[in-house]
């Protein structure tokens, strides 16, 4: 008994809380910045556009591997201990990137920080799953994930990309990482379970199962358009400076977003809070009616990404509490990366060949459907 509640002390302390912001921003980091990274890369070693599509490719592969097996693994490590294997595994990759400077040196460690950064996020998903307050846990950990990359994406090309090139932007990475690994000591100690992986037994969390379904669904809707805003921009001839801007409000609000849902997670509950963003992103959606401008495309982006932020933290808390195996709610990370992939194919399939109001359609029916899905688990469950 005294076991337990020192282990439910250490899982909700300030340590504690510490270790699993600093691992999901590390678990995203290279996941958003990939834009200005490959960006780089193509540019620094002369890529053709199938090799830098390559190159994201791999990276998405290396970190959907590890998070869609992360049930399996997930108890059977010592998290510490994992993780500080993997902040090592990332900077040795970065550090070959450096070296090697060809373009099947990179591929090679882009998988290999895909590993990294899955085994990061799921870690951290799965260790807010088993704290106190998991709403708001969710809430706040998503800030530092959200502002940090933002910071770096619009100082580093300023300051350091246009002086130094690819070795000044990844030197910066590995500095943040070995900033991020001095937090790894406070990363809680785990006994290693030994479960069994019985596939009957999870199908008994159906609720779970299903919610994540939602999950991937409404965020391969609002990835495969949030990918696409700056070519979508340019499409409607909105200026450079004015895309720009919105980028960096876009980014601002992603990070305000679940900080202001972290700090009303414990006064509305879960039901209300994703209903009212359901009905808010639905009402984004009919600005784009409106003659396009950077006015009414810019707050149909804005409006979207505040409201699916703010929401997003309360889905992660109604997988946890629906995942009676205490196995599926790391596959989060797993249901994000499959979105974001299939998110980005379908929006920019249907882009090309059908014309940009499919594509919206498919934003809208996805994040609409989604979200019902997790709803549905939550007034059933919750």
């Amino acid at each position: 008994m005294n076991t337990d509640l020192q282990t439910k002390s250490i899982l909700n302390s300030k340590r504690t809380f510490t270790s699993f912001c600093t691992l999901g921003l590390a678990g995203v980091f290279i996941f958003s910045i990939l834009p200005l990274l490959i960006g780089t890369i193509a540019v620094e070693l002369s890529l053709t556009p199938m090799q830098s599509g390559t190159i994201i490719s791999v990276y998405y592969a290396g970190y959907s591997l590890i998070a869609i097996t992360s049930f399996i693994w997930f108890n059977r490590v010592v998290w510490r201990k994992s993780v500080r294997i993997s902040y090592f595994l990332a900077l040795l990759s970065i550090v070959a990137i450096i070296f090697m400077n060809d373009y099947q040196g990179v591929l090679v460690s882009m998988v290999f920080l895909g590993f990294s950064g899955a085994l990061f996020y799921s870690i951290s998903m799965g260790i807010v799953a088993k704290t106190e307050k998991v709403d708001q846990n969710y809430a706040f950990k998503m800030v530092p994930e959200q502002l940090v990359p933002s910071i770096f994406v619009i100082i580093i090309p300023l300051f350091i990309i246009d002086k130094y090139g690819l070795n000044g932007l990844l030197i910066s990475v590995m500095v943040l990482y070995s900033i991020l690994l001095l937090f790894a000591n406070w990363v809680p100690e785990n006994k290693v379970e030994y479960v069994k992986n019985d596939f009957k037994n999870l199908l008994k969390s159906k609720s779970a199962l299903i919610a994540l379904l939602g999950l991937l669904i409404s965020f391969a809707g609002f990835l495969g358009l949030w990918g696409f805003v700056e070519i979508i921009a340019r499409e409607y001839n909105i200026s450079s400076d004015d895309s720009s801007v919105l980028l960096a409000l876009s980014l601002l609000t992603s990070a305000i977003a679940p900080f202001m849902s972290g700090l009303v997670s414990e006064r509305f509950g879960r039901l209300k809070p994703i209903m009212v963003s359901l009905v808010v992103a639905i009402i984004s959606f009919s600005l784009l009616f409106i003659e396009p401008s950077i006015y009414s495309f810019g707050g149909f982006v804005l409006l979207l990404i505040a409201c699916y932020f703010f929401a997003l933290p309360y889905m992660f808390a109604i997988i946890a509490k629906a995942d009676h195996t205490g196995q599926l709610s790391v596959l989060s990370s797993a249901a994000l990366a499959l979105g974001s992939m299939l998110g980005a194919y379908f929006f920019g399939v249907l882009m090309e060949f059908s014309g940009i109001n499919y594509a919206y359609s498919f934003s809208f029916v996805t994040i609409v459907i989604g979200m019902i899905l997790i709803l549905k688990v939550e007034k059933t469950h919750g």
